[in-house]
């Protein structure tokens, strides 16, 4: 995450503008994104660091994570136990986890360093970007749960952070391992969209490249989904991964275990209904957007991998795709593929 400075430019109470060191426009600021002053816009003239996001409801840059200009030796003769004695004794690291490292929430973010709030109680924990290369080699967001050794510093013998992960991370004979999170989809538009977590952490952002078990669009609002969490490697900061529709229960997946799966690719899509090319070579099959929960109720876009079951249209009885998923979904389960026999046509 690259840091900018400034200073307060205007500021109206409800909203602001900060003059950019770079030259460039005066970029907008909202109280909410100034924690550091109470949630308040800073005085006009007050020297700032920040990062850019972009606003949701406009899709116009805005400053995030609005921050006092600080130098680090002023930083750090503020905070205590950062001292040479603590540092020589060892005090300030935290007692460590189960697996030998250390836990706590990321503090503070200062862009170019952080404090991380130690689950021991101790005295926050010294942290600077390189030092966290699961987040991009940024200080990752406030709030994060984080893991992490803690060293002393080679230039002042004061104890800092380092190698640090993201909490969810599963630590398999020392290697990092991605873990499944869940949610839905909160916004979404054709570039862009937000998911809501079911963690309770703030909404995660996601891009259509990374949906691809929905033929890389973001699904729709409402959408049940499963992803990883990585970071984006523009803006530094979290992004969902390997967005794929929520898998069903265990007792579900059992029922499911019996029934013959075929494989296809979605020929047709009007909306309304759709047809799926199938690898059988048989005729396209039929389907409706009621059949394709892992997609939202919607057919998904032309040209989407497929696996299905197959039953008969009850005014119809004509062939139809049943239960609909992301060919990924069964990716690790054998497609049985089975003739059906020609229905009769009902008297």
């Amino acid at each position: 995450m690259e840091v900018h400075s400034g200073e307060i430019k205007k500021n109206n109470g409800k909203c602001g503008f900060i003059k950019q060191d770079s030259g460039e426009a005066d970029l907008f600021v909202l109280p909410t994104q100034c924690g550091a002053f109470g949630r308040q816009i800073p005085a006009i003239g007050t020297r700032v660091q920040y990062s850019i996001g972009t606003d949701e409801q406009k899709g116009q840059p805005l400053a995030e994570q609005v921050q006092p200009e600080q130098s680090l030796e002023d930083l750090l003769a503020t905070v205590p136990g950062f001292s040479a004695a603590a540092a020589a004794s060892g005090n300030g690291q935290a007692t460590t986890a189960t697996d030998g490292r250390c836990v706590g929430v990321v503090k503070e973010n200062r862009g170019k360093h952080g404090f991380i709030a130690q689950d021991s109680g101790e005295p926050d924990m010294f942290v600077l970007p390189f030092s966290c290369q699961a987040f991009g080699g940024a200080c990752p967001p406030v709030g994060t749960r984080v893991i992490y050794d803690v060293v002393p510093d080679s230039k002042t013998g004061r104890p800092r952070a380092e190698n640090v992960q993201p909490e969810r991370a599963i630590l398999d004979h020392g290697h990092a391992q991605a873990v499944l999170q869940s949610g839905q989809i909160r916004t979404s538009n054709s570039k862009s969209g937000f998911i809501q977590q079911d963690s309770g952490e703030e909404n995660l952002f996601v891009l259509p490249t990374s949906c691809v078990g929905f033929g890389l669009q973001i699904p729709p609002f409402g959408t049940r989904v499963q992803y990883t969490v990585g970071v984006d490697p523009m803006k530094g900061k979290p992004c969902a991964e390997n967005v794929q529709p929520e898998q069903v229960a265990a007792a579900d997946m059992q029922s499911l275990s019996w029934q013959p799966r075929f494989s296809g690719e979605i020929k047709k899509n009007n909306g309304k209904c759709g047809f799926i090319r199938q690898d059988s070579g048989e005729a396209d099959l039929f389907v409706l957007p009621t059949q394709c929960p892992a997609f939202g109720r919607m057919i998904p876009p032309i040209g989407t991998r497929v696996q299905y079951s197959i039953g008969a249209d009850k005014k119809k009885g004509e062939p139809l795709a049943e239960d609909v998923q992301p060919e990924q979904f069964f990716q690790h389960s054998p497609v049985v593929q089975v003739r059906v026999p020609t229905l009769p046509t009902p008297t």
